[in-house]
């Protein structure tokens, strides 16, 4: 519950300032500040150019092999925990992005596009409630598909709901030599398949009779798998030892005529095992007879996984199909699994004779180290550009290093260490982020976890030659509760570094530093979360408590102001911008709008990857891999604090030195500061001087927003832009 002060307890929690400016003194941010291409900058890992570094990565995907394109070659859909569909457009170029969300529709754990009206365009069905299944029609075309909502749920023809477990993927296929497409699905429970015949149409929507719970006689016996993995080519897992008895569970079922012989084959894939079960179909069209062929498909290196949902369609325009499987992960996972899980089988063979050979197991090139992702941007090197550390939420979690080898403008990551640190801390979860705790003028390391709590590793070097030492596993006694998500900022601009925290069940803590920017202190209850007044504070400035489910929030200058904004991310993926409509020293934050990232639980941070003085968003998600979205806002129309004094700076926005005169009546020395109020640089008392755009350790800061000001005035002062 959202706790409210009276109004004089609001202006002592806030150190009795003067009331915010009227929330029109600045144009609002909102999502629409924010653009998201896939490939704003070349990234590489192992050697290679990704070619969709930022489309997120694939945590336990659904995919289809469908022309969405309207070109005859199969496009990939593919949908990960229930989020948006995304669609890579098939071209000569490889697979580029194309939306994230197809239709603005949430799938749930399973769809399927289906042309089931035989009107030449895909319509789809989705999961719909726990059980059932939803309708989209499609209305607009092959290549401009527009889907309207139809049923929901779906009903058979005697009025009784189609059921599908949620645990089961089910196919669309002509079981009855009919020509249009029946359902069959598995059941977990009884390894048998439940057959609804589409029995004609009702305003539009397909009506479907339910025939059998146990058609042709199937049912699926796997069981007691020792998971004892081999290598296979490319030090891929090449199979599993799995012995036999009689279990059975979640699955994935393809239904197509794979062999070009009249009517469909069925391939099983099961959650305990990495292969596919294969039923050729030895009957007709119309009477279909189908016989078990093998337990192990197709031949050759498999997936890194169990559980394999296949789907079929011509990716290569041979006139055969090839076999794309998504890894669910199923009983058999590997440390592979998170990340290889979307595998491509090429068809060597032919339409009647297919031979599938393993072309990759990351049909998507995108930064992908491990679901839960979460990552932090700082400047490393000192170099004046950002690089990138990425935590995951493996079971065997690390940080992953992105170096950046390009320049502040012009930025290209590359993969440097995918085990950064070789950091070990409790079981996983890693959640990092960088401030200069002690004040020397390096980045030091928090790095929260599973446990909710924050491991503190002290930069004992430099800031351009960083050594990161762990000094405690409970920061400060912290204890967020599951899956602490850290970020540091000045938030009530004393001039030391403040902390936001985000866990699991979706509470947001806020941490005043009571200590110094040099030794750092912050006050909690004995469970380890934030002291009463802090509480208090975090509702008084207009923050929220409590977001529902896996918060993640990031302070930083969204808008150029000088003061902090927060994101906040979210189990469903939206993530909440909070404008600072106060002061750097009386914040006041009003929720402006959300940018829905279509993928969940997001964790967002700010920076300016692109050097062009405006901060973008980049942003991890629960199934692994970043999202990028480019800002746009005018950060040169913010209002700049008014000095003091008659202080000046120029040229601004800069792209090297900055000028700076403080005026014929001003005292005190000159200080330039970071959008999260950390000190940079002081230049002394003079009459003029230059700032060269360097830290005190004179390596060069990062592009941004800085504010410059006279000694401990953050309230005047003036704002610069490099852009570098």
């Amino acid at each position: 519950m959202r706790f409210l002060l009276p109004a004089a307890a609001a202006l002592l929690s806030l150190g009795g300032c003067a009331s915010a400016p009227p929330a029109d003194a600045q144009a609002p941010l909102s999502p629409g500040d924010y653009v998201r291409p896939p490939t704003p900058f070349p990234v590489e890992a192992d050697g290679a150019a990704l070619a969709t570094p930022f489309s997120g990565g694939f945590w336990a995907p659904i995919g289809q092999l469908v022309d969405l394109s309207g070109d005859g070659l199969a496009d990939l859909a593919v949908a990960v925990g229930g989020a948006g569909i995304s669609v890579y457009e098939n071209t000569e170029g490889g697979w580029e992005w194309r939306t994230g969300a197809l239709g603005g529709i949430a799938p749930g754990p399973w769809f399927r596009f289906v042309d089931v009206d035989a009107d030449g365009d895909p319509d789809l069905f989705t999961r719909g409630t726990p059980g059932q299944v939803r309708y989209y029609e499609n209305t607009g075309t092959t290549a401009d598909p527009v889907l309207e909502l139809r049923a929901d749920p779906l009903l058979t023809s005697e009025g009784g709901v189609v059921q599908i477990e949620d645990t089961s993927v089910p196919a669309w296929g002509d079981a009855d030599g009919d020509g249009d497409p029946d359902i069959v699905a598995g059941k977990a429970d009884l390894g048998t398949i439940t057959y609804y015949r589409l029995d004609g149409f009702s305003e539009s929507v397909p009506q479907y009779v339910r025939v059998t719970e146990e058609w042709e006689g199937i049912q699926i016996y796997e069981g007691q798998p020792q998971c004892t993995e081999t290598i296979g080519a490319n030090g891929l897992p090449g199979g599993l030892d799995l012995g036999r008895a009689t279990r059975h569970g979640a699955n994935a079922i393809a239904f197509v005529d794979i062999e070009n012989g009249g009517g469909p084959e069925l391939l099983w894939g099961d959650f305990f095992t990495e292969r596919l079960f294969y039923f050729l179909n030895v009957g007709t069209a119309s009477e279909p007879a189908l016989e078990l062929q093998t337990e192990s498909y197709p031949d050759g290196p498999g997936t890194p996984g169990a559980q394999n949902a296949p789907a079929f369609g011509d990716t290569d325009g041979d006139g055969d199909l090839d076999l794309l499987v998504g890894v669910l992960g199923g009983l058999c996972v590997s440390p592979m699994t998170s990340t290889n899980n979307l595998v491509l089988f090429q068809n060597t063979g032919t339409p009647e004779a297919p031979a599938f050979q393993r072309e990759t197991t990351r049909l998507i090139a995108s930064v992908d180290e491990g679901r839960r992702s979460v990552p932090a941007l700082a400047d490393l090197d000192g170099d004046g550009d950002l690089d990138v550390v990425i935590g995951d939420g493996n079971t065997n979690a690390n940080l992953a290093l992105y170096r950046n080898e390009g320049t502040a403008s012009a930025p290209r990551l590359v993969l440097e260490d995918d085990d950064w640190l070789a950091f070990e801390y409790d079981f996983g979860g890693y959640a990092p982020d960088f401030g200069d705790l002690d004040g020397d003028g390096d980045l030091d390391l928090l790095v929260g976890g599973f446990n909710g709590r924050l491991a503190y590793l002290e930069n004992t070097g430099s800031a351009s030659d960083g050594t990161w030492v762990e000094r405690e596993t409970r920061f400060n006694g912290i204890d967020a509760g599951q899956y602490a998500r850290p970020s540091l900022g000045d938030i009530d601009g004393d001039g030391d570094l403040d902390l936001i925290v985000g866990e699991s069940n979706g509470r947001v803590f806020l941490y005043r530093n009571v200590g110094s920017a040099s030794a750092p202190q912050f006050e909690t209850q004995s469970n380890g979360q934030p002291v009463q007044a802090d509480l208090d504070f975090r509702d008084a400035i207009g923050l929220p408590d409590d977001i529902g489910q896996e918060s993640g929030p990031e302070l930083a200058d969204l808008d150029g102001d000088g003061d902090l904004d927060v994101l906040i991310g979210s189990a469903t993926g939206e993530i909440a911008i909070y404008q600072n409509v106060g002061t750097v020293t009386a914040p006041q934050f009003e929720l402006v709008g959300s940018i829905d990232a279509e993928r969940l639980t997001t964790t967002p941070r700010a920076g300016d990857l692109t050097g062009d003085g405006v901060p973008d968003i980049v942003a991890g998600a629960d199934s692994g891999g970043l999202l990028f979205w480019g800002g746009t806002y005018d950060v040169a129309a913010a209002p700049t604090p008014t000095p003091a004094t008659d202080l000046t700076a120029y040229p601004n926005p800069s792209t090297g030195a900055v000028h700076i005169s403080p005026g014929a009546t001003a005292s005190g020395e000159i200080v330039v500061r970071d959008v999260r109020g950390r000190e940079v640089r002081r230049l002394g008392a003079e009459a003029e001087t230059t700032w060269d755009g360097r830290d005190a350790s004179g390596a060069p800061v990062p592009a941004g927003v800085y504010l410059v000001h006279l000694g401990d005035d953050v309230e005047g002062g003036v704002r610069v832009t490099l852009a570098r």
